[in-house]
C-alpha cells in the first residue's frame, strides 16, 4: 500500500510538471507573437527606431495597458551580440496621471534600447531603476496612431512608446517595474 501511495503521488508530480511545462511554452510563445506585433507596429510608425534596436547590444519591446493608475505587460528581450531572450513582465503604478479619456485606460508598446552589455547587465539584473516620466497621445478608432515619448532614469537605455488603443492625453509621473520572472527564464 506505501508503494502504491509513492508511485501515484510521483505519477501526479509528473502531470503537474509537464502541466506546468506547458503552460510556460505557451506563456512564452504569447509574448514571441506580441513581440513581433510590437515590432510591426514600430516599423510601420517608426522605422528608425527598429533600425536602431537591432544595431543596438540588445533591445526589448513590451506590450502593456493601463487602467486609471495601474498598470501590467510582458515582453522580451533580445542580445543582439548573444542570441539570448528575456521574457520580460511589467509592473506600473502612475503616482499623478493627469488624463483625460476613456477611464484614463490605454494601450501601448515600449522598445528599449541597450547602448552595451554594461546596460544590458544593470537591467537584466534589476540594478536599473525604472521610474518614467511619460507624456503621451493618442487618438480614437483604436488605431495605433498615438506616439508618445518615455524617457527611462539609465545610462545607456533609451525607450520609446507608441499607442495602441484607447482615447488619452495624460502627463503623468510614475514607476514601472519590469523583470525577468523566474517561471518564464527558468535561470533567473
Amino acid at each position: 500500500m506505501k508503494k502504491f501511495s509513492v508511485l501515484v503521488a510521483l505519477l501526479c508530480m509528473m502531470i503537474a510538471s509537464t502541466a506546468l511545462a506547458r503552460s510556460v511554452n505557451e506563456e512564452r510563445a504569447r509574448i514571441d507573437e506580441v513581440h513581433a506585433q510590437a515590432m510591426d507596429r514600430f516599423y510601420d510608425k517608426r522605422p528608425n527606431v527598429v533600425s536602431e534596436a537591432q544595431s543596438a547590444y540588445g533591445y526589448a519591446t513590451l506590450s502593456s495597458s493601463r487602467v486609471l493608475f495601474f498598470g501590467r505587460g510582458r515582453g522580451v528581450a533580445i542580445n543582439n551580440e548573444t542570441g539570448e531572450k528575456v521574457y520580460l513582465k511589467q509592473n506600473e503604478i502612475d503616482f499623478l496621471g493627469l488624463g483625460i479619456g476613456l477611464l484614463g485606460c490605454i494601450e501601448y508598446d515600449l522598445l528599449l534600447t541597450f547602448e552595451d552589455e554594461d546596460s544590458w547587465d544593470r537591467f537584466m539584473t534589476g540594478k536599473t531603476k525604472t521610474s518614467f516620466t511619460t507624456v503621451a497621445v493618442a487618438s480614437g478608432n483604436n488605431k495605433p496612431s498615438g506616439s508618445g515619448s518615455e524617457s527611462l532614469t539609465a545610462r545607456g537605455v533609451k525607450a520609446y512608446m507608441l499607442t495602441k488603443k484607447g482615447l488619452e492625453a495624460s502627463i503623468s509621473l510614475g514607476a514601472v517595474k519590469i523583470y525577468a520572472p523566474k517561471k518564464l527564464n527558468g535561470y533567473r
